[in-house]
């Protein structure tokens, strides 16, 4: 991060050092403590609440707000991100993300909670030919939503859906203020029009229907089938969490689709957006199931005639086992880095292995009821000695049950270290152990709910290295390219065994049992100090949890830059990187255990090439980063395109392109390498690691005191001074200053027109590095308040203030201040 801390003194959701990967000393903000003190007010009035209840999550922190409605928090862990939920009777809950907290410092969080609203009223049915002659009509379906573009159609979405009772009532009791559409529905019956309402906090409002009774139709009924995202048929049993389609059929000509969600487990919340998609537009309904139980999903349609036929589905989910994933990995230390016992590994992460040596094996758990860290690590946050969230990958939610046999059958499970009943073990093997030989070791996994799963093993073989000449013999093609390496030219150099493990069994039987080819970043951790570096830096944070993490919909999305092989697939499949895509059908292939942004994500050791030493995959440094980022906050702002990618607004009138990339002389060929990883520092930490630059990709380093702008920080400043001779600061002529103190005008100025508040991001993870959405500000018609805060959270997000691209940074803020001024004036 460069230069000086911003912190916001209301609702810090979007604060500078949101990323925890940027601290980086030995127990990391364990000794400075910090505080949040948030004040819940109603919107409106402001006039505080009293007895508000206060959630702070991870940690579950709580309190409940004094007379004047403040509650305060101590005792925080700094340096993180909470999410704060406000609950007060009477008012819609409110939430904020994103909010950091400080070492020996108290960060104050404003949550304005708007009165619930209600609507309530009667749906009767009326004959046909004698209008007068009405009556209650019990289990009619009255569905609140809005209209919204649906494949490129305008349609109805429904958000919240009741039925009435016998005598033709009903009543949503928790409405949040704005403009709605309503309609009432029931089978047999024609569509009346749907009916624009406005809601206001506070407001009970009444709204009655009378819909018509017809006796014949010119339709048949529609059916529904739950079907996967590719609408084939998907077969029970059913879980949660989890994404399920439900697919309207038998309905040829028919245009309108209201769908409900008419029965979920009691206290069931909501989980994930639910979609409206298909052809034809709205003929495909899904969400996230959020938790286990019974469901009935219900479909209104349309027919010629305007008459409303209805179709439901009704299904149950159930707890399914987990499954266990035993994997060899390189060791000691390519899980969680959580103490300083070592920084590098001592083993390839081999299955074939030379007598003598240590295996380290990582157990994994699949669930496909648990789709994040929080469920299957109820434990986190735990951080390990750089302050990354490394150590929140442990699956504590979990029972491991491991047995090792030898190749007699022997149970020898006694060897496992530190014992069998652990997540992750390991073993030596006997010096007097013969090639050929093989060892067993299986893997059980019990769920929260005592579910067991089917055991799984892998074999380990005891062999020796072979002659190096006997691997080209078969594999000529990597032969070839790995020749050109540094490794192949120097004698001292890894060898293939070095890495895909001892090959002389392999070789003798035919190419069985398969060498590993394994892409965790500890096989170059055997030598190369860059691996303690990469342990410093974000990219070590983005280890998923496994295959059902993000849901398998968002899988294929995630797997391009989250997962090595993913990576290395789309750079090598020939489609420009940010347009190639994985699809539904590539998840059978995608590894369930499988690394995230290991060393082999930008270098491929096979293959060097003239002017590509380091054998980037994409050719050169520049081209490296822009793959995965690309859009990200910090590449937009350095080539000036935000507007263009969609995470900022460029203001239509104004000229932006004399801050383009190629305009910019921040932006060099080499792009966010030539600083971020710039070793013309050497300083090194406690742990004679590498403090700013190289793998690190750290611009600072915040001391042994984890605190920034302190005297103890170091900058990777040496690489600025180049061209800036004589910088000692990041805010070279005030340019960060000047950039803070837009910031926070612009801050005020939405907040003045929004009563001091300003929205979270959408909730979600993915949120934080992919622009995420915004909770709408009231009275915003023509979007002039969302587009200046786009432009806020855009250079808030960024981090540096300004370094990035200053003249770009200072324009894009002024506009976006201007433009709210201007609506202001009117």
């Amino acid at each position: 991060m460069h230069g000086k801390r911003f912190i916001h003194s209301t609702v810090m959701l979007l604060v500078s050092v949101m990323f925890i990967c940027f601290y980086s000393s030995p127990g990391a903000a364990q000794n400075y403590l910090g505080g949040i003190r948030v004040q819940v007010k109603d919107f409106y009035s402001k006039a505080p609440l009293s007895g508000a209840s206060i959630l702070i999550t991870p940690n579950n922190y709580t309190a409940t707000t004094d007379a004047q409605g403040e509650a305060l928090i101590e005792h925080i862990t700094p340096f993180r991100n909470y999410q704060i939920r406000a609950e007060y009777d009477g008012y819609i809950a409110g939430e904020i993300g994103f909010v950091s907290v400080y070492a020996d410092e108290e960060t104050q969080s404003i949550i304005p909670l708007k009165k619930k609203a209600s609507i309530s009223g009667t749906v009767q049915g009326q004959g046909q030919y004698l209008k007068f002659l009405r009556w209650p009509l019990k289990d009619a379906a009255v569905i609140l939503g809005r209209i919204e573009n649906v494949g490129g159609t305008d349609a109805f979405v429904g958000l919240q859906a009741v039925r009435t009772d016998a005598r033709g009532r009903f009543t949503f009791d928790t409405v949040d203020e704005n403009s709605y559409k309503i309609v009432a529905l029931k089978d047999g019956f024609l569509r009346n029009d749907i009916i624009d309402i406005p809601v206001v906090a506070g407001e009970d409002k009444a709204q009655d229907f009378a819909i018509e009774r017809r006796f014949s139709s010119q339709g048949q009924a529609p059916t529904v089938a739950i079907t996967t995202a590719t609408g084939n048929p998907k077969e029970g049993p059913y879980t949660a969490p989890a994404r399920l389609y439900f697919t309207a059929q038998n309905v040829a000509g028919i245009t309108e689709f209201y769908w409900i969600k008419e029965k979920q487990p009691e206290g069931a919340a909501a989980l994930g957006q639910e979609y409206y998609i298909g052809n034809p537009p709205g003929s495909v309904y899904t969400f996230i199931l959020p938790s286990l139980g019974t469901y009935t999903v219900s479909l209104f349609t349309a027919d010629s005639a305007g008459i409303a036929r209805k179709a439901s589905v009704s299904f149950a989910t159930e707890n399914v086992a987990p499954e266990a994933v035993p994997s060899v990995i390189p060791g000691p230390v390519e899980l969680p880095l959580i103490d300083a016992g070592a920084l590098y590994t001592t083993s390839n992460g081999s299955s074939s292995v030379t007598a003598g040596s240590t295996v380290y094996l990582r157990g994994f758990a699949i669930d496909m009821n648990l789709l994040s860290p929080e469920e299957f690590n109820p434990d986190a946050p735990t951080f390990d000695i750089y302050g990354n969230k490394n150590g929140n990958f442990k699956a504590s939610l979990f029972k491991f049950a491991w047995t090792l046999k030898d190749e007699s059958d022997d149970d020898v499970s006694s060897a496992l270290t530190p014992s069998p009943q652990t997540e992750n073990v390991s073993f030596t093997i006997p010096g007097d152990a013969d090639p050929g030989n093989t060892y067993t070791a299986t893997l059980t996994v019990t769920d929260d709910k005592g579910a067991l799963s089917q055991p799984q093993s892998l074999t380990i073989t005891i062999a020796q290295k072979a002659e190096e000449t006997t691997c080209a013999g078969c594999h000529a093609d990597k032969a070839s390219g790995y020749a050109l390496t540094a490794h192949a030219k120097s004698a001292a150099g890894a060898k293939c065994q070095d890495c895909h493990g001892a090959g002389s069994v392999h070789a003798a039987q035919g190419g069985q049992p398969k060498l590993s080819v394994n892409y965790w970043s500890g096989v170059c951790g055997q030598c190369h100090e860059q691996f303690s570096e990469i342990q410093k830096a974000m990219h070590s944070n983005a280890l998923p949890f496994g295959y059902y993490e993000p849901t398998d919909g968002r899988l294929t999305s995630c797997y391009r830059c989250h997962y090595t092989k993913g990576y290395i697939g789309a750079t090598s499949s020939g489609t420009p990187f940010r347009e190639f895509r994985y699809g539904p059908n590539d998840l059978p292939t995608i590894p369930q255990d499988t690394p995230n942004v290991s060393c082999s994500v930008c270098h491929d050791s096979h293959n060097a090439k003239d002017g590509n030493p380091f054998s980037l995959r994409t050719g050169s440094a520049g081209t490296a980063c822009d793959t995965c980022h690309y859009e990200k906050w910090q590449n937009a702002i350095l080539e000036g395109m935000a507007g263009e990618v969609g995470n900022g607004y460029h203001y239509p009138g104004q000229d932006y392109s004399p801050y383009a990339g190629d305009k910019n002389p921040h932006r060099t060929e080499d792009k966010c390498v030539m600083c971020h990883m710039s070793t013309s520092l050497a300083d090194k930490d406690i742990q004679m690691v590498r403090k700013v630059g190289g793998h690190t990709l750290r611009m600072r380093d915040f001391g042994d005191d984890q605190i920034p702008g302190t005297a103890d920080d170091t900058l990777n400043i040496p690489v600025c001074q180049g061209c800036h001779k004589g910088l000692s600061t990041f805010d070279r002529n005030g340019v960060q200053t000047q950039v803070i103190a837009l910031l926070t005008e612009l801050s005020n100025v939405l907040k003045g027109d929004n009563h001091e508040f300003l929205p979270p991001n959408q909730p979600g993870k993915c949120a934080r590095c992919h622009k995420g959405g915004t909770v709408p500000f009231l009275n915003d018609p023509d979007k002039v308040l969302e587009n200046a805060y786009t432009n806020y959270k855009l250079f808030i997000n960024d981090r540096s203030y300004g370094v990035h691209n200053p003249g770009y940074t200072k324009k894009l803020l002024q506009d976006s201040i201007d433009s709210v001024k201007q609506l202001d004036s009117k």
